[in-house]
């Protein structure tokens, strides 16, 4: 931890270990020296050796604003410090990586209760320190933010506003990841007629314009309120009678402003990624695999927002009756294969 050389003297080390002790030796039985402490003990030694930046010692200050919360989030910064200054390659590896586990685990206080609580308050701490830019994440664990990583945020942060202000592009990529959704659900169902058995194709449709299907398909024309209303879905399968095949699908504008976040935040992600220079200093290689890393969980949230979006579509036969299911259970696949197979009759 000491790249420096300064407290290499076997008496230095021993100061440190006894003023930290000291800190807990009034304390019950099963009390500990959390790694905090140790930066706390350290702390104006790490910046006389330059290891410790002014500006990385006042950030990791100003996060204690006096409550639990604030407190906690200085904690985590310290220990995350603490975990990057130690040896990672060449003959001294040690395998330590500040994972939401191992933060928790170092900063336990009272072996007999500190572990679950802390455990349970961690990852959403440090998850709240990486959306803020205090933290990046690579790999599942966590690294304090460096001037490298800052530039790349700040790419982020101009890039975020660029797609924020871009209607169209979110409209776009929104329908195609409600498409590929609906392809994902309805992959597999393969509507037959008859003793037969005869192969009859669906097709789905998108959009606000009326579909042209061919003569032979069972169409299922998919739309969403984002560009229309249920009502306006409704009657439209009313009028098409009870002798026509056509299925129609209504998506509910629910869950918007999740959903908008997670397409933004993953777009601006992949520009920052795609539009740098390929980091060439390992403080620049993490700060790209922190920035893929915040690409994936962005992705992962927009995947299951909008499955659960699809998961309660709504599914209207031609005529206007609607394909449910139970309410504790809903599945729009479920409901497309019934209305494809009672379409099937209807050719």
């Amino acid at each position: 931890m000491d790249t420096a050389g300064r407290s290499a003297k076997l008496r230095t080390q021993l100061r440190i270990i006894l003023d930290a002790t000291k800190e807990v030796a009034d304390r019950e039985v099963g009390v500990t020296v959390a790694a905090d402490l140790i930066y706390d003990q350290m702390r104006d030694e790490f910046q006389a050796s330059g290891a410790l930046p002014r500006d990385t010692a006042s950030l990791i200050d100003e996060l204690d604003d006096a409550t639990p919360d604030g407190r906690l989030q200085c904690r985590i910064a310290k220990v995350a410090f603490l975990i990057a200054k130690l040896p990672t390659d060449a003959a001294r590896p040690i395998g330590v990586r500040a994972t939401p586990d191992m933060i928790a685990d170092l900063l336990v206080e009272d072996v007999r209760s500190d572990g679950p609580a802390l455990r349970a308050a961690v990852p959403g701490a440090a998850a709240s320190l990486a959306r803020r830019g205090i933290l990046i994440e690579v790999n599942g664990a966590y690294l304090l933010q460096t001037p490298t990583a800052a530039e790349w945020a700040a790419d982020f942060e101009m890039y975020r506003r660029e797609v924020e202000a871009d209607e169209a592009w979110i409209a776009n990529a929104r329908s195609s990841q409600l498409q590929r959704a609906f392809e994902s659900v309805t992959k597999g169902i393969q509507p037959r007629q008859g003793e037969s058995k005869e192969t009859r194709r669906f097709r789905l449709f998108y959009g606000d314009s009326e579909p042209r299907p061919a003569i032979d398909e069972i169409p299922a024309w998919i739309r969403d309120g984002w560009g229309t209303s249920e009502k306006v879905v409704e009657e439209a399968a009313r009028q098409a009678g009870t002798s026509s095949p056509w299925i129609f699908v209504f998506v509910d504008r629910a869950k918007h402003d999740e959903l908008r976040t997670a397409l933004v935040e993953t777009e601006a992600a992949t520009r920052t990624i795609d539009r740098r220079a390929a980091p060439q200093t390992p403080e620049g290689r993490d700060a790209r695999q922190g920035m893929a890393s915040r690409r994936e969980a962005s992705a992962a949230i927009a995947s299951v927002v909008l499955a659960d979006i699809v998961r309660v579509a709504r599914v209207y036969q031609a005529g206007g009756a609607e394909i449910a299911e139970p309410a504790s259970e809903p599945a729009v696949g479920s409901s497309l294969a019934r209305a494809i197979e009672n379409a099937v009759l209807r050719l």
